[in-house]
């Protein structure tokens, strides 16, 4: 994810990437990834997610929220869980 971030030059504004991962059965689990974002704009934020979504690897945007900054209503603050699922060992 780290990489996207900055593929999308984004890397200065992410302030947290917070790894999660859910037990679905015995065999699989989920694992997710919370990304949170300040001040971008909204090219910056089609263009992470476009680079999520074509980045050849299995996972998806799972969740996204998005909030216009009171200071700058041209900028927003983002969060954005991304996730995949992997066989436990």
């Amino acid at each position: 994810m780290e990489n996207l971030s900055n593929q999308a030059r984004i890397r200065d504004h992410v302030i947290s990437m917070k790894p999660r991962f859910t037990p679905i059965d015995q065999n699989y689990r989920e694992s997710s990834i919370e990304i949170k974002a300040e001040r971008l704009t909204l090219p910056q934020m089609v263009t992470y997610l476009q680079l999520i979504d074509n980045s050849g690897m299995p996972i998806k945007a799972k969740t996204l929220h998005i909030k216009t900054r009171f200071d700058d209503p041209n900028l927003a603050d983002m969060t954005v869980t991304v996730s995949s699922y992997e066989r436990i060992k």
